[in-house]
């Protein structure tokens, strides 16, 4: 169960990294919307001194998305290696059970080898007894069929 629950914490880590980017370019986005919906009612309402007022916004709402993808991208960059080293970590768990688990397995198929041989030297004597009265069953045909053979040729 260690390595299940490595592998959540792996998926928990990954998981919250996307979930974080996400939720910073949702942030972005609906400021964004804010800005845009700010900004045009403003047009209408103010008219050439809104044109200005939502240029500067828009240009410090664009200033505030690229810093929030920037601080995303150094989050991104910052978890990455942690991540690789676990997973270099699980990977290397993995192989040593595997490596602990192969001579468990070649034993197990030796002592399976083993009971199926003693199985067959066990059963060959009773199918020897039995291949030896086929092939005298067969020789008694091939005995009967020649005489009556040659009961009809005379």
């Amino acid at each position: 169960m260690r390595f299940v629950w490595r592998g959540l914490m792996f998926g928990a880590l990954i998981g919250a990294a996307i979930g974080l980017v996400m939720d910073l370019f949702k942030r972005g986005s609906e400021l964004a919307a804010e800005g845009y919906d700010a900004a045009r009612s403003a047009a209408k309402e103010y008219g050439p001194q809104a044109v200005q007022a939502a240029s500067v916004a828009a240009h410090n709402l664009a200033d505030k998305a690229k810093d929030v993808a920037d601080q995303a991208s150094d989050k991104a960059k910052e978890v990455a290696p942690h991540v690789a080293d676990l997973a270099k970590e699980v990977a290397a768990q993995a192989a040593d059970k595997a490596r602990e688990v192969a001579p468990q397995i070649v034993d197990k198929a030796k002592d399976v080898a083993a009971q199926a041989s003693d199985k067959a030297k066990e059963v060959a004597p009773q199918v020897a007894e039995k291949a030896k009265d086929a092939a005298d069953r067969a020789g008694d045909r091939v005995s009967e069929a020649r005489h009556q053979a040659a009961n009809r040729v005379r």
